[in-house]
């Protein structure tokens, strides 16, 4: 897969579009090329910024690396997130976005529990 656009994809969604074509040129429905299937994809990169990326081309220029906050977060393990990813078969963003939600229902819980107490 390639990116044919007119330059890079900075905003978190976006389209990608897959065809069956004749050629290696832009899709054309007129001439026969057929769309597959259209993708919606919400969100940023959530891959790990430590590993190695594959060059999708020799004239494709290296790919902007994450912050060094990102870096070093990816580097520490949490075996919550792993058991969950492992026997739950969740993905990285599933992973992410559920115990964003369960922090977001625990803190205000916390909150009332810490100013009772006081």
């Amino acid at each position: 897969m390639t990116n044919r656009g007119s330059g890079t994809t900075n905003v978190p969604t976006w389209n990608d579009t897959i065809w069956l074509t004749r050629d290696k040129n832009r899709p054309h429905p007129a001439q026969g090329d057929i769309l597959l299937k259209t993708l919606t994809r919400l969100g940023f990169d959530t891959t790990n910024p430590n590993l190695p990326r594959p060059e999708s081309s020799q004239d494709a220029p290296p790919p902007a690396r994450p912050c060094w906050l990102a870096r070093q977060l990816h580097k520490v393990r949490f075996p919550l997130h792993d058991h969950c990813r492992t026997n739950l078969h969740w993905s990285n963003p599933q992973v992410l976005m559920r115990f964003v939600l369960i922090q977001a229902l625990a803190m205000p819980i916390l909150f009332l529990i810490l100013v009772k107490i006081r």
